[in-house]
């Protein structure tokens, strides 16, 4: 993804509330299931993980969904985690396309 995809994918996601709330158990295969079956619907979902004393352990809870629903891990703010994963068979997300500007004449 560029950087560009993954701007525009934050401003998307940006309104978006948590689907899915990661409980106490932390990430268990019913989890995994409930955040691959809303990507197949939505493309985009926002969950929100514990609350955790140290950021690198939510960034592992976050990589580690991320991997296990074969998503594009888009942010992590706070405990908020944004995944994407685009249905290759009818896509819901189209990135507007890259402005070109015509060269100057002289």
């Amino acid at each position: 993804m560029t950087g560009k995809q993954v701007l525009y994918l934050r401003s998307l996601g940006h309104h978006l509330e948590p689907c899915l709330i990661i409980g106490k158990q932390g990430v268990t295969p019913n989890v995994i299931k409930q955040i691959s079956q809303s990507l197949k619907a939505h493309e985009l979902v926002k969950v929100k993980i514990p609350q955790m004393d140290v950021a690198e352990e939510r960034l592992e809870i976050a990589e580690q969904l991320a991997k296990s629903t074969r998503a594009s891990l888009v942010q992590v703010l706070g405990r908020m985690v944004l995944l994407y994963l685009r249905d290759r068979e009818n896509p819901k997300i189209t990135f507007p396309s890259a402005k070109r500007t015509a060269a100057p004449t002289e």
